[in-house]
């Protein structure tokens, strides 16, 4: 059967100082079947004056439902109610307050929103239903938000100078809404999962890797400790050749678990010294992918394309300080055309 052919896709060349440089493009080998997150469902409501929570007043319940309830009428997904009664809790309470602070003295209401036009009146802000209404919708405005850290989605909206202000309201968050639901649900499984029990302190959406990933065993464990569908590993087969890893199998092992993310195509200089060089992988012209490097990359594409890898891809190499940019376009060339070919001997 003849291979299905790789396309490559329009080349950006970013030159930087620090960084190296980098071209960036596409690689398809099969067929491209994009998903949408689905975080459904949306919780309704049920409270009343008999409705109790630990710790809260039936004025901080009633305005926790009445932003439920207008997340519930704008079809919010249930993560989206909790970040929405998350962001309350942290800037008001979920108290409807007549009063700002120091640095927005005009900020009222449940989600403390200023007097700039962007939340109408002040009728509007000091009222729970519509100042939850406008949160909802400059939420559901910013594209992507069911994938981001529920912290960081709620200051896309806040603009707080810290936003990491919101994380430490989310269990809280995620108990409130569960309380006032009129159902038990769970969003394990979801494209939106909150794992854990509430309360338990491991219901966070997200986890912290604080080892490094210069290994195949440590990325193992990154793969095994982070089970995160939206999970996904930059592969800089460098790294690995000079740990002394296979490359192929890592290779294999993230698209068999559809964890590689990107792809990084360049090189090790020839003399590089195995315990004594470190990360030196030497200088810019070493590091660009070409038949005279140490790696063939003719062998990894071929080994991408074996496993199916579907993703983005870039020709880069760091120890570029100090090129002219008719030098960076000189080197990228060369290296573009070696790749190219690279390209046209796997799909013939």
């Amino acid at each position: 059967m003849k291979p299905k052919k790789l396309l490559l896709g329009g080349a950006v060349l970013v030159p930087a100082i620090l960084m190296g440089l980098v071209m960036s493009f596409v690689l398809l080998l099969g067929d491209s079947k994009p998903t949408a997150a689905d975080c459904r469902p949306a919780v309704s409501i049920s409270i009343n004056d008999k409705t109790a929570v630990d710790r809260y007043s039936a004025e901080q319940l009633s305005n926790a439902a009445a932003i439920m309830d207008a997340g519930n009428a704008l079809n919010l997904a249930a993560k989206g109610q909790m970040v929405s009664v998350m962001v309350a809790l942290a800037e008001s309470g979920l108290r409807v307050l007549d009063t700002g602070d120091v640095a927005g003295p005009d900020s009222r209401g449940l989600f403390q929103q200023r007097d700039n036009g962007a939340w109408g009146s002040y009728a509007d802000r000091m009222d729970p239903t519509t100042s939850a209404t406008n949160f909802i919708k400059a939420l559901q405005s910013v594209a992507g938000w069911e994938l981001l850290e529920p912290t960081i989605a709620g200051n896309k909206v806040q603009r707080n100078a810290d936003p990491y202000h919101y994380q430490r309201y989310w269990p809280e968050a995620v108990k409130l809404v569960q309380a006032l639901s009129n159902s038990k649900f769970s969003l394990k499984g979801s494209d939106c999962a909150i794992p854990g029990q509430s309360g338990a302190g491991d219901d966070y959406p997200w986890k912290r890797w604080d080892e490094g990933v210069d290994t195949f065993a440590q990325i193992k464990r990154l793969v095994r400790d982070i089970d995160d569908p939206y999970l996904g590993v930059c592969l800089a087969p460098p790294h690995m050749w000079v740990m002394q890893e296979t490359i192929s199998e890592v290779i294999a092992f993230l698209t068999e678990r559809k964890r590689l993310y990107y792809y990084y195509i360049w090189d090790v200089d020839r003399s590089y010294r195995h315990g004594v060089d470190g990360l030196n992988f030497g200088p810019g012209e070493k590091q660009l992918p070409s038949p005279e490097g140490t790696l063939d990359h003719r062998f990894l594409l071929s080994e991408l394309q074996r496993a199916g890898y579907q993703g983005p891809a870039s020709i880069k190499c760091h120890g570029t300080h100090g090129w002219s940019l008719e030098k960076i376009g000189q080197e990228l060339r060369a290296s573009d055309a070696y790749v190219r070919s690279a390209y046209n001997g796997l799909t013939k």
